[in-house]
């Protein structure tokens, strides 16, 4: 039973991720998300249903559109298995880890784990946006602002709502500080004005915790990541987006943040 769930959850995810690669792609480009249908944008040609199944269709088309030939982006095939490992993992580590006959519906749980699909949703679309544009969409950094808030608001959210409030303030508060700081000193920005919203938000769905752990994880990885690059360049004046390196520290503090704040005393 649990690994009929698991793999219902992630072919769930796998859905999930083809509608967010839809957002990613549209948004930025301010077009509908709704019409026209999927098309290839090299060519025109409207993808049929068939050839619309997550991870599958991009295997049985060997990455290109049937049509023309372009090579479709594998970030298409890494968002759909990003999403499906993710609601699978979130299913488990909320649900079925703390309820593991299946035999009654918890509520408590069931609301946390939906609050942790929202939130990684909300962060993964982010993220690839970011990849893309180096932007990061208002329109999910407020949405997923209030959506933590009214999580908060339930007996069951991650954080309560003065958790959540302080969450939303330290988050923009303190990065705007490092920003004004940076920007005063170093006469360049040394994080952007998304960044700051976005940890408002991870502020608003796990308080002030979650925002620093997000700062510490997302910091140290984009260092690693980044330092090929600079010994390369011999150079650290250059831009990355740190959305998604951001929205990783976060990702790991909402699975890992109990277990090190009671390794910390906190």
């Amino acid at each position: 039973m649990t690994i009929f769930i698991l793999l219902i959850s992630f072919v769930l995810g796998t859905i999930f991720g083809s509608l967010f690669n839809v957002l990613i792609y549209r948004l930025p480009r301010n077009e509908s998300v709704v019409y026209p249908g999927s098309k290839c944008p090299s060519c025109g040609h409207k993808i049929k249903a068939y050839e619309n199944i997550p991870i599958i269709s991009y295997i049985f088309l060997k990455g290109r559109c049937s049509s023309c030939k372009t090579k479709i982006p594998f970030r298409y095939p890494i968002v759909e298995a990003l999403t499906g490992f993710y609601f699978a993992l979130c299913v488990y580590a909320f649900y079925i880890k703390n309820n593991p006959d299946l035999s009654i519906l918890n509520i408590k749980d069931i609301v946390k784990t939906i609050e942790a699909l929202m939130f990684g949703s909300i962060l993964i679309v982010q993220s690839f946006i970011d990849l893309d544009w180096f932007i990061l969409l208002d329109s999910f950094n407020y949405g997923g602002l209030a959506i933590g808030l009214l999580f908060s608001l339930t007996p069951y959210g991650f954080v309560d709502i003065k958790s959540s409030i302080l969450g939303i303030l330290f988050g923009g508060l303190l990065p705007f500080s490092i920003y004004y700081i940076y920007l005063k000193v170093r006469k360049m920005e040394g994080l952007g004005i998304g960044d700051i919203k976005l940890l408002a938000m991870i502020g608003a769905f796990g308080g002030v915790y979650m925002v620093l752990g997000a700062m510490f994880f997302g910091s140290v990885i984009g260092l690693l990541i980044s330092i090929p690059t600079i010994i390369k360049n011999k150079n650290m004046q250059y831009y990355i987006p740190f959305g998604p390196f951001l929205s990783i520290g976060a990702i790991i503090w909402m699975f890992l943040g109990n277990q090190i704040e009671r390794a910390l005393w906190i």
